[in-house]
């Protein structure tokens, strides 16, 4: 499970290329934060003592992204380990920081995602000498999904309509599976 926001910017100098192929020794920097160089930490907030690893990583592979995006993900190698929590146990809390540096865009439009990915990729032999950045989501999801409803890997936390920009610090909450969306400005 990967969560990632992503920001936008249609004026970096070849914006539907994809990466590597930019042409801009800084396009990673084109953006109101930069990508790379941040520091993050996931919190599995309800874990006591001897918890199950949730197996968290910055999901620092871009490679293939358009050149006028800029994404930065923390995904959960294992998010079946998240700690639940509540009356009948219907409560998991994943507090997400991210600390990345300031780019060269005053401001930058933005986006929100969660998405399901597979980690069979890192068992393989290949695979299993690899970072989680790199083997996490190398396989198809379709094929082994095995939730409901079928085809359902993504959910949007904002969505690109919404036109929202950073700054101001933006903070946002989905609750009751994503399907009540709280808005706020960070403290």
């Amino acid at each position: 499970m990967e969560f990632e926001i992503t920001e936008y910017n249609n004026s970096v100098a070849t914006p539907n290329n994809v990466r590597p192929a930019c042409f801009d020794s800084s396009y990673k920097d084109r953006f109101w934060v930069s990508n790379h160089s941040y520091s993050w930490a996931a919190t599995n907030v309800f874990a006591g003592p001897g918890s199950s690893s949730i197996g968290a990583y910055a999901d620092y592979n871009d490679l293939f992204d358009l050149c006028s995006q800029n994404s930065i993900a923390i995904g959960l190698k294992y998010p079946k380990n998240l700690s639940w929590f509540g009356a009948n146990y219907d409560e998991v809390i994943l507090d997400v920081l991210v600390s990345a540096p300031r780019g060269l865009q005053s401001s930058s439009v933005i986006s929100g995602n969660v998405q399901t990915v597979t980690s069979t990729y890192c068992s393989t032999p290949i695979g299993s000498g690899m970072s989680s950045t790199d083997c996490m989501g190398v396989d198809d999801i379709t094929a082994l999904w095995g939730g409901s409803p079928a085809g359902v890997y993504n959910q949007s936390t904002l969505n690109i309509s919404r036109n929202w920009s950073v700054p101001p610090n933006r903070c946002w909450y989905t609750w009751d599976k994503g399907t009540v969306l709280e808005v706020s400005v960070c403290p």
